[in-house]
């Protein structure tokens, strides 16, 4: 029994455990300490109602939002941390509600948490589809005034807060788990200031929302805050305040410091501020929510533990409103309305106001408003009596009931007038809305009430006198006096004080102490003379009757006097000083026929003594003299009517006093002499390095006192302020700028600016800048200049004297020498110096390079072009061989890159050396080297045809250098050559006349040489051999002639320019002489032996036994040579006069007719176009070249024009539509023919028309159309059909463009439609 028992036991035990384990995994499987699980499948359905179920939504960490299944109005919370809750569908089961209760009262609480509980039912967001924004917005931000600024609700989703209050919840529940098995969030704010705040409210207990707002003793105070209001609240609410419709902040303290927050629980008095106690309007708004909670028990959860609860919370929202309106008192205004004797509106005076209640208050005194009272101030324009003033005005408020007293006092009245010093005191009492004035005090004469506006009071203020002064400045030679003020000057400075009121015994001047005290004293400062008019006026007002008398303390009366000081500080410009101030003494009286207070009389005194704003001071009255009304000079000390007054010092300096006929103000005119001075400027223009004078220089000059920065002027009036230009005349002067005026010893610049360069020279380096200081004469009335020779730059030399500035200033020629070898040797037949060639054939010449030189002199004025270089174009009938050397000449060589750029344009055969451009500016060895000169040396050769003979063979060949300077100034140089020379033989008997062929000669360059037959020899050292031909002709070609000028006494002459002695090559005068030997004579001819001497020389066709007949035995023979300068040419006695025509073609135009006139023919040049050769070069000659003709006969020329057709690339087109379709316009790129420029058109048009007439238009190539020239429009039809390509030629003239190559184009085109004339305007942009 006992081993049943005992297996029994065992069998429970187990049973036991398996339970127990089941249960453990159970847990682990579901993973929640409340053992919830849901599903979606609806199985298992109970016998309870479905409204009992529930389901479950997981929000983790073990907390689930509860709502009823199916059902997702409102989400509840779990009250029992870890009892068993299994919702719907559950496949292991599920629970469900079995009871109901009041979440007030039961609430699973722990033993003192009911209250908490209560207080967070009350204070928690619920979730749910019935809860509205409007109850989520009002307790998430009560919420957030429980977070207070520890964290921002904000940042708190609501399903973040609902965990948070779970949590929360737990705190107070009695737990299956208890505290120690939950994880709570004590890092959150939310949750521990819910947590602490429901700690707090352990005691707590529910209401029902009951909120009320009593205004009972809520009164608007005097320091513009409205309270007490008294909120009596038992719950937590939201509480807001609109002032006259405005939000506006409650307080909860009397000072309005602490303001009450929106969402509170806050029971006592509340505050409003306002700022206008007069328009009190306000509305409290009151909104709450009254809270139920529901508290659900289960059953039927499977599980180890016992059933769960939870509770739901229900809300209805309550709102209220209070409203406060305060009383409203009466406004009133009390008005004070300034006028003058006779009614008429015054301003500018100033009051102060006091106020009391209910009765006078006697104790309120002019001293304490004047000390104590409020400033009334000016509210705008106002109307009385039909009167338009500016009133005084203060404005209060009274209660129904009240009286007021107002005191009030004027501190200050309008200018010119006496202020009321009478404390005038109004009452105002307000009977039911209605206010009534009284003027209590005082009843006189100067202050009444306005008999239309009980609440103004008119205030009368006696008029004082004033009177003003006036000064200008006038030249002591004007003619006008008194208060004419056309001719009064600028440019003074004065001082003007005014002592007012000095007391002066009736009959002695003594002012004694009185004039020291500076309380009366009123300065009114420096202050400069204006042209035209008089400065001022400087003002004296308040005169009353205490300004005019007084009585002393010894009895005796006494004068009151304004003393003004007048002293000038600065005279104008070019006048004298006036040294002593003027003294006025103005007496006042009161004029009894105007009834107002002006001036009586004045003197003017002399003051003296050590100190003379002290006593011990001499007065003297000093006398004035005037013209009385019939013209008769009078004498007086004071001035005592409408007159001029004269003052003359003691330094003979002159003040008029003018006082007005209606004694109110006084003129007072200084007169300066004035001091004179001028000088005149000189400018003598040279050429550089000689007394040459230079015509037609320009200069701007400019003369500027430094003190005033202004340019001075000459007597008539001229400003000499650069503007001007002046040109040297034929000596080279300018001699115009005279009589400038000195007009004070301020220094003057002087800058003098080339501003045009004669032709051919170089410019200034600079402006010619130096200072010039005035001086005055001993006896202060004369300016003359301080004689000096400033140190300058840019100058040759300036010299100033008294009266005059001397500046002479010189221009450097701007020059450019070339020739070959040697500048001066602007001509050569031979010699390379740098080689050392030479050549004595034809053949030789080839190899032979040809040394040229160009010579530019600098000048420091060359540094101030903008572009600085040499250009040399290289005919044709040479080649370019390269620079061999730039240097300063005699100091050091240049280098390429760096001092200059060598550029050669091999289309153009252009060689430029360029020093200076846009890209490059002068090096420092230029720079520094200004007084040297740029010696350039290039070679060339002579060019050979396609046999290898050379082109120029017997002709010269020009090559003339330009200097490129300034702003693109160009100076050719001479035009130096290079030549062959000839001489030709003619051989005959002289008995028959028949010529005779087979004679040999040979040729030497000297008599002696010829003697021992020592004769020219070519390049493969054999002696050069002329033979006769069938003709007795022989030639000698290739031979040089000239020679070296330099050093040579009959080339030396004078430089056109500079005068200086210089070698210069003569081309009349350049020979050289050779000697022709025969060597063999014809068959049956005795031989000649003498050598023959012959002279190659421009236009010299001789022999020394020219025409003379030689006879040897039966043998006759006669040679005749001759040479030209530039073509050599065989010159027999049949045709003497006869010249080869040269061949010219493919030369440029400009070669052609230098080499043309070389030989004594004229050129007759003619254009053509030409496809063959490009545009500039020589087509053809009539004669041909080769031909024979007459010295001083034409040849006709024919430059090429270029292609005769050009084409246009990248063209566009632009129109405008004739109608309000789209039209277009095809076109091919314009070309030129032989002077008419053709755009061919494919253009569709939107509409239909005719082109007018034979087809016509105009164009021009601008879109102002200043000049047109035809267009002839070439179409296929002349009816033109909507959207139909139409083909059209325009053909226009481009010699009547007056433009080669036109870019732009605008054409209006002439067409017929619908009867009446229109244009098509179509442009083009053409790229050439």
């Amino acid at each position: 029994m006992k081993r049943i028992v005992k297996k029994s036991i065992i069998l429970l035990l187990v049973i036991t455990m398996l339970i127990s384990i089941l249960g453990t995994i159970s847990k682990l499987f579901f993973g929640k300490n409340l053992n919830i699980a849901t599903v979606n499948e609806e199985k298992n359905l109970a016998i309870w109602p479905s409204n009992s179920y529930y389901t479950c939504d997981d929000l983790g960490n073990g907390v689930e939002k509860i709502h009823f299944h199916g059902d997702t109005t409102n989400y509840g919370w779990c009250m029992d941390k870890g009892a068993n809750l299994y919702g719907y569908g559950y496949t292991g089961g599920y629970g469900h509600v079995v009871g109901e209760a009041d979440a007030y009262t039961t609430n699973n609480a722990k033993s003192g948490a009911g209250g908490s509980i209560q207080w967070l039912l009350d204070n928690m967001l619920r979730l749910g589809d019935s809860v509205t924004d409007d109850e989520n917005g009002w307790y998430r931000n009560n919420l957030q005034r429980i977070l207070g600024n520890s964290a921002q609700i904000s940042n708190y989703s609501n399903d973040q807060i609902f965990k948070m209050e779970q949590f929360v919840l737990w705190h107070f529940t009695n737990n299956v788990t208890g505290d120690t098995g939950i994880s709570y969030p004590t890092s959150d704010p939310l949750y521990n200031a819910l947590y602490n705040a429901a700690k707090a409210h352990s005691n707590y207990t529910t209401k029902t929302n009951n909120v009320s707002i009593d205004k009972t003793n809520a009164v608007v105070n005097s320091n513009s805050v409205v309270g007490p209001f008294v909120v009596s609240n038992n719950n937590v609410m939201n509480l807001t305040a609109k002032l006259n419709g405005t939000d506006t902040k409650i307080y909860t303290d009397a000072e309005c410091t602490q303001e009450l927050s929106k969402y509170n629980d806050h029971n006592g008095n509340i505050y409003i501020k306002v700022t206008d106690q007069s328009n009190v309007n306000i509305v409290f708004n009151i909104s709450s929510f009254n809270t139920k909670a529901k508290y659900y028990t289960t059953a039927g959860n499977p599980g180890p533990y016992r059933d769960q609860s939870f509770l739901m919370i229900e809300r209805e929202k309550h709102t209220d409103s209070v409203s406060f309106e305060g009383e409203k008192p009466e406004k009133i205004n009390v008005i004070i309305k300034k006028v003058d004797e006779n009614g008429n509106p015054l301003t500018g005076a100033k009051f102060k106001m006091m106020n009391s209640t209910d009765k006078v208050d006697t104790s309120i005194t002019a001293e304490m408003i004047k000390n104590n009272g409020a400033d009334m101030w000016t509210s705008g324009m106002e109307i009385f009596n039909g009167q338009y003033f500016t009133p005084i005005e203060m404005q209060f408020e009274i209660k129904k009931g009240e009286t007021q007293y107002y005191y009030i006092l004027e501190t200050e009245a309008p200018e010119g007038y006496e202020t009321y010093n009478n404390v005038i005191i109004i009452s105002a009492t307000n009977k039911n809305g209605n206010v009534s004035y009284t003027l209590v005090q005082p009843k006189d004469d100067f202050v009444s009430q306005d008999k239309d506006n009980d609440f103004v009071i008119i205030l009368k203020n006696e008029q004082k006198g004033s009177y003003s002064l006036n000064v200008m400045k006038k030249d002591s030679n004007s003619t006008s006096y008194g208060d004419v003020t056309s001719d009064a000057m600028a440019g003074a400075n004065l001082d003007v004080e005014l002592y007012k009121n000095i007391q002066a015994n009736i009959g002695a001047f003594n002012f004694g102490a009185k004039f020291n005290s500076s309380s009366v004293m009123q300065s009114f400062g420096s202050f400069d003379s204006v042209a035209g008019k008089t400065s001022g006026p400087f003002t004296r007002t308040d005169i009353d009757k205490n300004c005019i008398e007084y009585t002393l303390e010894d009895g005796s009366k006494a004068i009151s006097y304004d003393i003004w000081k007048i002293k000038e500080n600065k005279q104008p410009d070019g006048y004298s000083a006036m040294k002593h101030q003027l003294v006025l003494g103005v007496e006042k009286q009161y004029d009894t026929q105007n009834k107002t207070y002006n001036i009586k009389g004045i003197r003017v005194f002399q003051v003296s003594g050590n100190n003379q704003d002290g006593n011990g001071i001499n007065w003297t009255p000093r006398k004035l003299t005037y013209k009385d009304a019939n013209g008769k000079e009078q004498t007086t000390d004071t001035c005592t009517q409408y007159a001029t007054y004269l003052y003359t010092d003691d330094d003979g300096c002159q003040w008029n006093i003018v006082l007005n006929s209606a004694h109110n103000n006084i003129i007072v005119t200084a007169r300066n002499d004035k001091r004179y001075g001028s000088f005149d400027l000189n400018l003598t223009k040279i050429i550089k390095d000689t007394q040459t004078p230079l015509e037609g220089a320009g200069f701007k000059v400019s003369i500027i006192n430094t003190k005033t920065n202004t340019p001075v002027t000459t007597k008539s009036g001229k400003k000499i302020d650069g503007n001007a230009e002046y040109k040297t005349n034929n000596e080279g002067k300018i001699d115009e700028i005279k009589d400038i005026n000195i007009e004070s010893t301020d220094t003057l610049k002087v800058t003098i600016t080339e501003s045009t360069v004669p032709d051919g020279y170089y410019g200034l380096a600079g402006p010619i800048t130096f200072d010039v200081t005035p001086v005055l004469s001993t006896d202060g009335k004369e300016y003359s200049l301080k004689e000096n020779t400033p140190q300058i730059t840019n100058a040759k030399k300036v010299e100033v004297k008294k009266g005059e500035i001397l500046v002479e200033a010189e221009n450097r020629a701007v020059t450019i020498h070339k020739g070959v070898k040697e500048v001066e040797n602007q001509d050569s037949g031979y010699y390379n110096e740098i080689t050392g060639d030479t050549y004595e054939s034809a053949e030789d010449a080839k190899s032979v390079l040809h040394d040229w030189v160009i010579n530019v002199p600098l000048d420091e004025g060359a540094l101030t072009s903008k572009i600085f270089q040499v250009e040399d174009t290289i005919d044709e009938r040479l080649t370019y061989e390269g620079v061999a050397s730039v240097k300063i000449k005699d100091k050091l060589d240049l280098v390429e890159n760096t001092d200059y750029k060598v550029d050669y344009n091999e289309e153009k055969r252009l060689l430029t050396i360029i020093f200076k451009n846009e890209s490059m500016d002068f090096s420092e060895n230029i720079k520094n080297n200004t007084d040297g000169v740029i010696e350039i040396r290039f070679n060339t050769k002579f060019a050979t045809d396609e046999n290898g003979k050379i082109i120029g063979i017997n002709q010269s060949i020009p090559n003339q250098a330009t200097l490129v300077y300034g702003n693109n100034n160009r100076l050719d140089s001479e035009t130096p050559e290079i030549h062959t020379g000839g001489v030709g033989i003619y051989k005959y008997d002289s008995t028959t006349k028949k010529a005779l062929v087979g004679a040999h000669f040979k040729i030497a360059t000297s008599e002696e040489n010829a003697k021992n037959k020592i004769f020219l020899k070519d390049t493969n050292g054999k002696d050069i051999e002329a033979i006769t031909d069938e003709n007795g002709k022989a030639e000698f070609t290739g031979l040089e002639f000239g020679e070296d000028a330099i050093d040579n006494a009959k080339y030396k002459t004078k430089d056109e320019t500079t005068g200086a002695e210089v070698y210069k090559y003569n081309w009349e005068e350049v020979e050289t002489t050779y000697y022709i030997v025969e060597t063999e004579a014809p068959a049956g001819y005795n031989l000649i032996k003498e050598p023959r001497e012959v002279i190659v020389k421009k236009e010299t066709n001789s022999n020394k036994g020219n025409k003379k007949e030689k006879k040897n035995n039966k043998k006759v023979w006669l040679i005749i040579l001759g040479a030209v300068s530039f073509i050599i040419i065989i010159i027999y006695i049949a045709n003497m006069n006869k010249v080869k025509v040269p061949y010219l073609i493919g030369i440029t135009e400009e070669n052609a007719i230098l080499t043309i006139q070389g030989n004594n023919l004229i050129p007759n040049i003619e254009y053509e176009y030409n496809d063959s050769y490009e545009e500039g070069k020589v087509v053809n000659t009539y004669p041909y070249g080769g031909d024979k003709i007459d010295k001083g006969s034409t040849i006709t020329v024919i430059i090429s024009k270029g292609p005769s057709t050009v084409y246009s690339e990248n063209s566009t087109i632009r129109w405008y539509n004739i109608s309000n379709g789209e039209d277009n316009w095809k076109f091919t790129n314009p070309y030129i023919t032989e002077d008419y420029l053709y755009i061919e058109c494919q253009p569709t048009f939107a509409t239909t028309f005719n082109w007018k007439g034979e087809g016509f238009g105009n164009a021009s190539i601008t879109d102002t159309f200043t000049k047109t020239v035809p267009v002839e429009i070439i179409y296929e039809n002349k009816e033109v059909k909507a959207n139909e390509e139409q083909k059209i030629k325009l053909k226009i003239s481009t010699k009547d463009l007056d433009v080669d190559k036109p870019t732009t184009l605008y054409t209006r085109l002439a067409i017929e439609k619908n009867n009446k004339y229109q244009e098509i305007d179509v442009n083009f942009s053409i790229s050439w």
